[in-house]
């Protein structure tokens, strides 16, 4: 697994779109690349996300 930094080396943002709010949608593009254990990977990565309708209805709960 690999942890991105903004790094913008590593990575670009080709497109990015739509809300982060209740009922928005959020779309995007990243494309970008990177040398780990000696070699050249490439990625993509396309999106289409719609964030939950609703609150949650309660937080995070211990020993209930």
């Amino acid at each position: 697994m690999w942890v991105m930094m903004d790094n913008r080396k590593e990575f670009e943002i080709e497109s990015l779109r739509g809300e982060v709010t209740s009922g928005g949608r959020l779309t995007g593009k990243l494309t970008g690349q990177r040398t780990s254990d000696g070699r050249s990977y490439r990625f993509e990565l396309v999106f289409n996300l719609a964030p939950p309708t609703q609150e949650a209805a309660t937080g995070v709960a211990c020993g209930s």
